[in-house]
């Protein structure tokens, strides 16, 4: 996972904690696979017309174990204020607060991931 902020390099690597079940890689791509070709999903939604990064990952991992990875959070949980004039513009009216999506926060927080390195200080992990 990359993540860029205040014009400084912000870089997690996360490992699935495999152990359990190292069958399940196979499966994991091959859902994965099954996405390729959608454009890519600006307004987050959750549906299978198109896809974004954290989507990605949270429905190959949920499409071949039947299990969650990390935690589907609503739109009003964030902080998503600043952004309200673009929301609404991308949205063509006020921004669907009840919409659920998977961030790169949540998804990270998963307990299935380990963190194997980080350039991110220790004090904000």
């Amino acid at each position: 996972m990359h993540t860029r902020r205040m014009n400084a390099e912000i870089v997690n690597v996360l490992r699935a904690m495999i152990m359990k079940a190292p069958q399940d890689i196979p499966a994991i791509i091959t859902a994965a696979r099954a996405y390729l070709g959608r454009p890519y999903d600006i307004r987050y939604r959750m549906d299978d017309e198109h896809i974004y990064c954290s989507e990605l990952i949270y429905k190959a991992y949920r499409d071949a174990t039947g299990g969650t990875l990390g935690r589907l959070v609503k739109l009003s949980e964030l902080k998503w204020q600043p952004f309200a004039k673009l929301i609404e513009e991308m949205e063509g009216g006020p921004p669907p607060l009840d919409r659920e999506m998977i961030t790169p926060r949540d998804l990270a927080a998963a307990e299935q991931l380990v963190l194997v390195y980080s350039t991110f200080p220790k004090r904000y992990r």
